[in-house]
């Protein structure tokens, strides 16, 4: 008998756990703030307040999960998230997402576009963002955020779902979530997965420090290396490729600019070479290699990290002016205006008017030596034209304090 006030109390508080795992495990199927456990008890009316920005890579594979429809997905790293639009009048109303991770590199983007290809069987036109200087880096954009608790991890899946059922996190999104549609508030990520509220006070401050940190790897940049190419990174881009034109989806291939400063020669002689000509060189060999065992597919490759008004256009001096410039929000990330002209060029259709020639180079092995001399050129003619940058660049690189 003395043991019956024990078993009621031991009852009682494993009858509140199970009731408040209940509760929890509830809320989140019905406000689902990540969009990963899609079920009919899920909230329709919350679709515009669901966010993710501490969670990125979750909340992608859930944008994945609630948009089986989606004929164009976009994948890359913060410059696609941030850059380019699905909505863009360019995709003249494809169904479209962007997939795009901050920091992804090529490792993680290849990843994150094989799990979405396994989940969205309409898609027909993929387009895919390199940035420079990652197929020479050993750095894993995975471990940098949620990349390993997110459903593009290997991970057990059970034990990931039970996390987002009842994990603490998940409740957390789901109160955010019920609270930016009780205050009305804007979200950080649209439901297909733009970037819409990125802002830089002070871009200038942000392309020194840039600048300051370009300096240890700036051999790399220059000259053919063909053997500083990772092999791993070369295999699961062609893996990738392999994959889309097998099975007859488009591919498009991008390298979306930053800000020139950042690839302009600084030396007082001459540039040793085009900027970036080992990463552009395989690329062009990748494209012919590509094109010639799919013949009857389509894959083109468009460079907009050039030397041209779009990309030239100077930050204001600190403190002189709160936000970015026309086309530009940060030294790494053209806004959706730039990218509206990059999607229109990509696509064939008529974009947003701009300054000098038409933006971008259509390359592959035909025209690589050509190409590159353009760079070497419209570079000189830009460190001619703009020598207070250059000189500002420089005294930059030569000191560790603010500018």
């Amino acid at each position: 008998m003395p043991c019956v006030p024990h078993r009621r109390y031991t009852r009682f508080i494993l009858s509140t756990i199970a009731l408040t795992l209940l509760l929890i495990g509830v809320t989140n199927l019905v406000v689902n703030p990540w969009r990963v456990l899609p079920t009919f008890l899920s909230s329709k009316s919350l679709e515009p307040w669901r966010d993710f920005p501490r969670h990125t890579r979750t909340g992608k594979a859930g944008v994945v999960l609630t948009h089986p429809d989606t004929q164009l997905a976009m994948f890359g790293s913060s410059r696609v998230a941030i850059a380019m639009r699905s909505n863009d009048p360019a995709w003249q109303g494809l169904p479209a997402l962007n997939v795009g991770v901050p920091c992804g590199n090529i490792i993680e983007n290849t990843t994150v576009a094989h799990y979405s290809l396994d989940r969205l069987p309409e898609t027909d036109w993929l387009i895919l963002n390199l940035d420079y200087g990652t197929f020479m880096s050993d750095g894993d954009s995975r471990a940098l955020a949620d990349f390993y608790e997110s459903p593009f991890s290997p991970s057990p899946p059970l034990e990931r779902n039970l996390r987002y059922l009842v994990g603490t996190s998940t409740l957390i999104g789901s109160i955010d979530t019920l609270k930016r549609a009780a205050e009305g508030e804007t979200s950080q990520f649209s439901p297909r997965g733009d970037w819409l509220t990125w802002h830089i006070d002070e871009p200038r401050q942000l392309l020194a420090q840039h600048l300051r940190d370009r300096k240890k790897g700036r051999d790399q940049q220059y000259g053919n290396h063909p053997e500083a190419l990772r092999e791993a990174r070369k295999a699961c881009f062609v893996a990738l490729l392999d994959r889309c034109l097998s099975q007859g989806i488009r591919v498009t291939l991008t390298c979306i600019p930053m800000q020139a400063l950042t690839q302009a020669w600084l030396g007082e002689d001459p540039a040793p070479g085009p900027v970036w000509e080992t990463e552009r060189r395989y690329f062009a060999s990748v494209v012919d290699a590509m094109r010639l065992k799919y013949p009857d597919q389509q894959l083109d490759w468009w460079d907009f990290s050039l030397f041209h008004p779009l990309t030239t256009e100077p930050f204001p001096p600190v403190g002189k002016h709160l936000g970015g410039t026309d086309h530009w929000i940060d030294h790494s990330h053209p806004n959706s205006l730039l990218g509206a002209i990059m999607a229109a060029r990509i696509a064939g259709t008529q974009g947003p008017e701009h300054a000098g020639p038409p933006f971008g180079w259509h390359v592959d092995g035909s025209n690589i030596d050509a190409f590159l001399a353009d760079l070497v050129r419209t570079e000189a003619e830009y460190r001619q034209q703009m020598p207070q940058e250059i000189e500002w660049a420089r005294k930059v690189t030569q000191t560790s304090t603010r500018p």
